[in-house]
């Protein structure tokens, strides 16, 4: 059974405080929430710091970025956003062909039982769908339709924009 923490701990309910009244595009550095908290949060508090973070953006209904060896900043614009997300849909891009041609390596294909055999065959199709449908060619065509409704398509008109 995991193991799981029923109270969150004075740190990081601490943090999470500071980081609930952050305004838009304000960075806090490290040393003024280590501070806060008596432990420095890039080493021994580093979890307290990373709980609070979470738990402000999921209550906040805003994303607070890690700016390596300066602090944190809770991001406003749209360039922030975008590229947060471009960022995002490469690596997913990038892990989903990696986990695809991984998994082609595996050589025992023919002696497995039939239901083995289909979560392979279902791995590999979902795995190479995601590859395929975040390429700039696939982005594309959905940008067309979004142009035209002007909204967020759902699943099955996103699947009907690919062909």
């Amino acid at each position: 059974m995991p193991k799981t923490i029923p109270e969150i701990s004075i740190e990081t309910t601490l943090l999470y405080e500071r980081l609930m009244k952050m305004q838009a595009d304000e960075v806090i550095s490290y040393k003024e929430l280590s501070k806060l908290c008596g432990r420095n949060v890039q080493k021994e508090a580093y979890a307290n710091c990373a709980t609070a973070r979470r738990k402000a953006e999921r209550s906040g209904n805003f994303v607070i970025k890690v700016i390596p060896k300066v602090g944190l900043k809770r991001l406003h614009s749209f360039s922030e956003y975008d590229s947060l997300a471009q960022k995002e849909l490469k690596h997913i891009r990038k892990r989903s062909s990696k986990a695809f041609r991984d998994y082609n390596t595996f050589q025992g294909y023919d002696d497995l039982k039939q239901e083995e055999k289909v979560k392979v065959l279902t791995t590999q199709t979902l795995l190479a769908f995601i590859h395929t449908s975040t390429g700039k060619n696939k982005q594309s065509k959905i940008e067309q339709v979004v142009q035209q409704t002007n909204q967020k398509l759902p699943y099955t008109k996103t699947l009907e924009a690919f062909r």
